[in-house]
């Protein structure tokens, strides 16, 4: 490694570095804020709509952060399968169908345990199901079209 690499940087006073770090800080930060945001509001909605039951703002947004952590491991594993089954599977309509099933048996899996573990929190069984569908069905409308 070449030591002029860092020199940039090293050049910057205190102000610009704080500046810089910060400036990084909020563009990782803002999104997963927004993100986090939409996904706690929706949960909302879908318990007031469908019967779910908190205990308190903070038990719901425990279940959130707890929901996109273990959803992300989960969503791994899902994926993989996916991928997999493109490989071996050429009908699309049976192609979807699968890819509906193990997304939506991943998803209600995450959903599931948090629940469970979380004593403030009560999603009856179809409420979960219900929120499965939609994640499975927003997904494919946002996922973009591979060439």
């Amino acid at each position: 490694m070449n030591s002029n690499d860092d020199k940039p940087f090293r050049e910057m006073g205190r102000k610009e570095k704080i500046t810089t770090v910060m400036i990084i800080f909020l563009l990782i930060s803002l999104p997963l804020s927004f993100v986090l945001g939409v996904t706690y509001f929706g949960f909302a909605g879908f318990f007031s709509l469908f019967g779910g039951e908190y205990d308190s703002w903070s038990s719901l947004l425990f279940f959130v952060i707890f929901l996109f952590l273990l959803g992300l491991v989960f969503d791994s594993f899902s994926k993989v399968f996916v991928k997999v089954l493109k490989l071996h599977i050429q009908d699309t309509f049976q192609f979807f169908l699968l890819k509906f099933f193990i997304n939506c048996t991943f998803n209600w899996l995450a959903i599931y345990t948090v629940d469970e573990f979380m004593d403030s929190i009560l999603i009856p069984f179809t409420v979960e199901m219900i929120i499965v569908i939609f994640m499975f069905f927003l997904e494919e409308a946002l996922e973009g079209k591979e060439a």
